[in-house]
C-alpha cells in the first residue's frame, strides 16, 4: 500500500477529523495543518519526516513502522524501490498462495516453486495469473468430483450445474491458452472424467494430489495409470455408512463452492451485457483493473 493510502487508512480507522488530529500533534513536539494532512492523505505532496510519521501512527493508532517503510519507498532512489517492492510482492504472492491451497500442507511444492521462480524474475503478473489460474482449475476439479461422487451414488447430477462448470473452464482455457480441446458430450459423467484427464495431462502432469476447501483430491481415485479415465467409478456401488457420509460432506463443501462461483459467474455475465464488453479480453481485463484502482482509492 502507497503511504498515502497508508496514512488515509490509519486516518479513517481512528474516526478522527483532520482538525482534531491537527490540534492533537503539537502534544507531541511537531506541528502539522489541516491542509497539509490533507495533503499528505491525497498524495498531493512527498511524506511527512520520520518523527512526525510517528506522531500520526500513535495518534491514529496505526503502525508507525509501516508508515515510515512506506515514506521511505517513496523517497527512495529507483534501484532501491524495485527491491523493496520485489519484496513486498513476493510475500503477497506468498499468502496469496497458501490461502488458495496451491502451496497449503506442502502438497503442491512444484506448483509453488514455479510460482516464486516468475516472482523472482519479477514477473510479477505471470505469477499473480497462474495463482489464480491454478486455484479456478481446483475449483472447477473440486466441482467435478462432487458432481461424480453424486452419480456414483445413484443421485441425479445437476447437468445444468455441470454445464455453468464447463463453460466456466472453457473460459478459463481461453483466457490462459491452455489448448485443452474439450467437446461437452450428452454423457455428462463421462465427460467429468474426461476433464480431469485433460487437465491432468496438459497441467498437472507432475501433479498427484492437491488440497482445496479443506478436501484433498488424489487423481489416481479417478484416473488409470496411464491417465486414461477409470469409467468403471461411474458404477454404483453399495457403500458403507462412513463413505457415505465422507461423500455427504464432500458433496456439501463442493455445492457450497459452486453457489458462490455462480454468483460470481452471474455478476460478470452480467457486466458483460450491460456493458458490451468481453470479459476474456486481456485488454479489457487491464482497463477494468486500473478502473478499479481508482474508484476504491478515492477518498470517502
Amino acid at each position: 500500500m502507497k503511504y498515502n493510502e497508508l496514512l488515509r487508512s490509519y486516518i479513517k480507522k481512528s474516526g478522527l477529523t483532520l482538525d482534531k488530529i491537527s490540534e492533537l500533534i503539537p502534544e507531541y513536539n511537531q506541528t502539522a495543518s489541516k491542509q497539509y494532512l490533507s495533503k499528505l492523505q491525497n498524495g498531493r505532496t512527498p511524506p511527512a519526516s520520520e518523527e512526525l510519521n510517528r506522531v500520526l501512527a500513535k495518534i491514529t493508532g496505526g503502525d508507525a513502522n509501516e508508515l515510515i517503510k512506506a515514506a521511505y519507498i517513496v523517497k527512495a532512489p529507483a534501484n532501491v524501490k524495485d527491491s523493496i517492492y520485489a519484496g513486498d510482492v513476493l510475500k503477497k504472492l506468498n499468502a496469496q498462495i497458501l490461502s488458495d491451497g496451491i502451496g497449503h500442507g506442502g502438497n503442491n511444492p512444484i506448483l509453488l516453486e514455479e510460482l516464486i521462480k516468475l516472482a523472482e524474475k519479477k514477473d510479477f503478473e505471470t505469477a499473480f495469473k497462474k495463482t489464480k489460474m491454478y486455484s479456478d482449475l481446483f475449483l472447477v476439479i473440486g466441482f467435478i468430483v462432487g458432481y461424480l461422487d453424486r452419480c456414483a451414488n445413484n443421485h441425479t447430477g445437476n447437468d445444468t450445474q455441470f454445464d455453468s462448470i464447463y463453460n466456466y473452464l472453457v473460459k478459463i482455457d481461453e483466457e490462459h491458452g491452455l489448448g485443452l480441446e474439450i467437446t461437452l458430450t450428452p454423457d455428462k459423467p463421462k465427460c467429468a472424467l474426461q476433464i480431469i484427464s485433460i487437465l491432468k495431462e496438459k497441467v498437472f502432469p507432475t501433479i498427484n494430489t492437491f488440497e482445496f476447501g479443506g478436501t484433498v483430491f488424489n487423481f489416481a481415485d479417478y484416473l488409470n495409470t496411464d491417465g486414461s479415465p477409470k469409467f468403471d467409478i461411474l458404477i454404483s456401488e453399495k457403500s458403507d455408512d462412513s463413505d457415505t457420509n465422507r461423500k455427504t460432506e464432500v458433496n456439501n463443501q463442493v455445492e457450497a463452492l459452486d453457489d458462490d462461483l455462480k454468483k460470481k459467474m452471474h455478476f460478470f455475465e452480467s457486466l458483460e451485457l450491460d456493458l458490451g464488453l468481453d470479459l476474456t479480453d486481456p485488454d479489457v481485463q487491464k482497463k477494468l483493473k486500473r478502473a478499479a484502482k481508482i474508484i476504491f482509492s478515492e477518498e470517502d
